[in-house]
């Protein structure tokens, strides 16, 4: 869009005799996730399903706004005076307009887009087209039908491309499961939590009862030498009293 715009712009700038020129758009842009259109104007994106159409453009001019507001029929629209005043037109990047944008999800093989402009439509009827694009003809001849007729009675400028679906590919997805997956058990970290406590408390148990242990009854001391180890014992209490007066 803004490529677009942006082009237009220079040419005005390069041809001065262009200058205030505008135009309208039809824009089709096929993907694996379907159809993206985007319009201006009074140029038509069709949709065709076995003579049917499922989906077209809204004309942005004065004529479709009386429709849409009652005043005249759609009927009465094709002869109007003023059919060719458009509400909304590709001008240049500084005048800056929005398309409408639709998407279309829903394409099988054998359906047509249509795409023209208000020239082409000034030869046909939409009945008229519809019964071309659902003949038994080849694409070619049918665009070559809608150019000589166009060519013997349009007055305006006429643009027309169409453009079949051969094929459709759907693509499967696996769809992700809407149950989540099971939680890990809570036993393995409730039985880390009670032998850490275990071990806490007989760390306490027994911190208290080193602080409470009398004296007395405290453990042999051991003595390391260069020979082998040996237990010595303190001597009896009457043995400490013969030395000290010795000494």
């Amino acid at each position: 869009m803004a490529h677009a715009e942006t082009q237009l712009q220079t040419h005005q700038q390069v041809e001065p005799s262009t200058q205030g020129m505008a135009t309208t758009l039809a824009l089709l842009f096929l993907t694996d996730l379907g159809a993206t259109i985007a319009h201006i104007g009074d140029s038509r994106v069709y949709h065709i399903r076995n003579g049917v159409i499922l989906w077209q453009t809204q004309d942005h001019s004065y004529v479709n706004e009386l429709v849409k507001s009652g005043i005249i029929t759609s009927v009465e629209a094709q002869s109007h005076p003023k059919r060719n005043i458009i509400t909304r037109a590709l001008q240049g990047s500084q005048s800056s307009v929005l398309p409408d944008l639709h998407q279309i999800e829903d394409i099988d093989a054998g359906d047509y887009f249509l795409l023209c402009t208000d020239g082409v439509l000034e030869s046909f009827s939409e009945a008229e087209l519809l019964d071309i694009v659902g003949s038994s003809q080849s694409d070619s001849q049918k665009i070559a039908h809608i150019r000589a007729k166009c060519q013997l009675h349009s007055r305006d400028n006429f643009t027309a491309y169409l453009i079949p679906i051969r094929s459709v590919e759907h693509l499967a997805v696996q769809l992700l499961s809407s149950v989540p997956p099971p939680r890990p058990s809570p036993q393995p970290l409730v039985k880390q939590w009670i032998m850490a406590l275990g071990i806490t408390a007989l760390v306490l148990l027994g911190a208290v009862t080193w602080l409470l242990w009398p004296k007395n009854n405290s453990p042999h001391k051991v003595k390391v030498t260069s020979s082998p180890a040996a237990i010595e014992n303190p001597p009896p209490p009457k043995m400490k009293k013969k030395i000290k007066q010795i000494e």
